[in-house]
């Protein structure tokens, strides 16, 4: 199956259990990998034949830099489902945990 992908995109959003992480606005990164048979794209040169990942790119972050979360598993599961076709979501925290580059979630829906 083709696929259309974003890697690394990055938003600011209030995330955490404690107080000070919800309070303050932190860094996360999201890659999203959405399968979506391309051929007719790729043949009519036309965006309605594709998904506007622009699109989908403001409307993550319309949606998630306006919302206070606990967990990025919860920014994970909204983010698949605005995608209107099996997608892999993984988000990641950098500096969640002192000394580890990154926590993160990856998951796949249908």
């Amino acid at each position: 199956m083709d696929k259309i992908i974003l890697k690394d995109a990055i938003f600011e959003c209030n995330v955490g259990i404690t107080k000070q992480e919800q309070d303050t606005k932190q860094e996360i990164i999201v890659d999203l990998e959405i399968e979506k048979d391309l051929q007719r794209a790729a043949t009519t040169d036309n965006l309605t034949d594709t998904l506007d990942y622009e699109g989908i790119h403001k409307e993550i972050k319309n949606k998630i830099e306006n919302k206070i979360y606990n967990l990025i598993e919860t920014i994970a599961e909204e983010i698949a489902e605005m995608i209107p076709a099996p997608v892999t979501v993984t988000v990641k925290k950098p500096n969640a945990i002192p000394g580890v580059k990154h926590a993160a979630v990856k998951i796949t829906r249908q």
